[in-house]
């Protein structure tokens, strides 16, 4: 499997996540088939007078993304594990255009959160991605 390579940052360069990967098949059946969220970062205290006082923890908020898949083929999976293995895991950046959402429509820099548990099925691998922006 071959990793493509962007320009991002400078003189650092991010994998981008494979294009050819089939989208997960929004929305399933089952509930979950997608999550977009968007954690609010605020803190927050009350003063004696009750007053609240909040500001924001960080300058943006990021976003969480979590698809449900069924149906990936051998060959697919496959590219997904070595793309996982690339990255290092829950370690490595890479940039991602997110399916489906409707605020985020550009290519991003984002991680894994979890591989999600991937399982065989008769119609092929059935399991999650998580991935949070950096």
């Amino acid at each position: 499997m071959q990793i493509t390579l962007k320009w991002r940052w400078g003189d650092n360069m991010l994998p981008v996540f494979p294009v050819d990967f089939p989208q997960p098949i929004v929305p399933e059946t089952e509930s979950g088939s997608f999550k977009e969220d968007f954690p609010d970062s605020t803190v927050s205290s009350t003063t004696d007078a009750k007053y609240k006082v909040t500001r924001p923890r960080a300058t943006r908020m990021s976003g969480t993304w979590t698809y449900l898949f069924r149906g990936v083929s051998a060959a697919d999976y496959a590219t997904l594990i070595n793309f996982w293995n690339s990255v290092s895991g829950t370690a490595g950046m890479f940039l991602w255009t997110p399916w489906f959402s409707a605020i985020r429509t550009e290519q991003i820099t984002v991680r894994f959160t979890a591989k999600g548990d991937w399982q065989s099925y008769n119609e092929g691998y059935r399991g999650t991605i998580s991935l949070e922006e950096v």
